[in-house]
């Protein structure tokens, strides 16, 4: 190998390394710059979501009928995997809840929940005089970052730096519009094709027909007619 061959070889080299020091672009104090959206990331936790049932006698109250049909279109909205009933046990009146759980079960069934989505479990109420039935489960819930801190004179560009909290809201404004906090977490599957369409366009193309979308009196551009 020649001498001219080992120096392009030598600067190959060293821009590889100039390049990967790119890769991660670092302030002049060694701190890495991290983006708005990594800065500011929203946190994303399951919280519990109950509704408490007292017992009655008679069974659902219309009261209770309302909140369950609310609760069980939250439910279906959150797409939560199963619902637990959790049922007292050990009262004097071991009947009672028994009925109010059955009532619960059927209700929610006719709510849009199938029954094969509600985990029925029993638990100690003997301790307590007016246990309820309790309905419950897990929801995804999204905490957008605090923005109220203190922020940087925005005019001291000495430093070639961004100022704190700069993307801050935007990012908190994203996370408040979320529907499903879920899509932080993973990625949204996305829809089919419309082959239909794709299958005009081709046989359009394919015999040597224009292939765009006809325009119409609104996409021509003419200046509105309309008394100025």
């Amino acid at each position: 190998m020649s001498l001219i061959d080992l120096r392009a070889l030598a600067l190959l080299a060293v821009a590889g390394v100039a390049l990967t020091g790119c890769a991660t672009p670092k302030a002049a104090d060694g701190t890495a710059l991290l983006t708005p959206t990594q800065q500011y990331r929203p946190k994303v936790e399951e919280t519990p979501q109950t509704l408490a049932l007292a017992r009655h006698p008679t069974g659902l109250s219309d009261t209770q009928r309302q909140a369950l049909a609310s609760f069980a279109a939250q439910y279906r909205e959150d797409g939560t995997a199963e619902l637990s009933l959790r049922v007292p046990q050990g009262l004097s009146d071991s009947l009672t809840p028994s009925r109010m759980a059955t009532e619960v079960v059927s209700s929610l069934e006719d709510f849009g929940v199938s029954r094969s989505r509600v985990r029925v479990v029993a638990y100690d109420g003997a301790s307590d005089p007016v246990a309820p039935v309790v309905l419950s489960y897990w929801r995804f819930t999204v905490t957008p970052t605090d923005c109220s801190g203190t922020w940087d004179n925005v005019g001291a560009t000495g430093s070639n730096r961004v100022t704190k909290n700069f993307g801050c809201t935007t990012t908190a404004n994203f996370a408040a519009m979320l529907a499903d906090p879920r899509d932080l977490l993973r990625p949204v599957p996305m829809d089919p094709a419309d082959n239909s369409r794709r299958q005009v366009v081709l046989g359009k193309y394919r015999q040597g027909e224009v292939t765009s979308t006809t325009k119409d009196d609104q996409a021509n551009g003419t200046v509105s007619k309309a008394v100025q």
